[in-house]
């Protein structure tokens, strides 16, 4: 069976850490626990109105991922209080994507059981076999198969899959941008 290929959101479509650097003047982070100024990012959100949940920009990844799939299934952990501000930044850059509100061991069940692959930057995941990994400073301890810099990284790892025939032929691969 092939399969299909999901996004996660936040370090792969939306990009918080651009809204903090702006915003805040915060570095991005090395670690995936972090905190800055004494506050933690659920802490930093909350007290910002909520406002990185609608106002972050797109990241580097964005452009190329929207090219191949216009209407993505988005597999995320969201807190239960960003789900509706998180809705009006899915709405406004992916208004046709699927969105499953899911926590790391579910997300591992949906891709085993259905063969779907996920773009993911977490280092929080109890398996990587079926992850495209997003290189992030607080990610490096992990094993993957597929850790990706680069868009054109990205790009190249999902044309393999799709010649391998383990990803849906859908994808507009042939002709997405980088």
């Amino acid at each position: 069976m092939k399969g299909k290929l999901c996004y996660d959101l936040d370090g792969v479509l939306r990009d918080l850490w651009a809204w903090f650097r702006v915003e805040e003047g915060m570095p991005s982070p090395r670690e995936w626990d972090f905190t800055w100024k004494g506050l933690g990012a659920y802490e930093i959100i909350r007290t910002r109105g909520c406002r990185p949940l609608f106002e972050a920009p797109p990241t580097m990844w964005y452009p190329y991922l929207k090219s191949i799939q216009p209407s993505p299934v988005i597999l995320t952990s969201q807190p239960p209080f960003w789900r509706k501000r998180t809705k009006v930044w899915i709405d406004k850059w992916l208004p046709d994507a699927k969105v499953i509100y899911a926590t790391p061991s579910q997300k591992i069940y949906m891709l085993r059981a259905f063969a779907w692959y996920l773009i993911e930057d977490s280092p929080r995941l109890s398996s990587y076999e079926r992850v495209i990994l997003i290189d992030k400073p607080y990610n490096r301890e992990v094993k993957a198969q597929w850790r990706v810099r680069t868009p054109l990284e990205l790009k190249s790892v999902i044309e393999g899959l799709v010649m391998e025939g383990k990803l849906e032929e859908r994808l507009e691969v042939r002709c997405g941008q980088v």
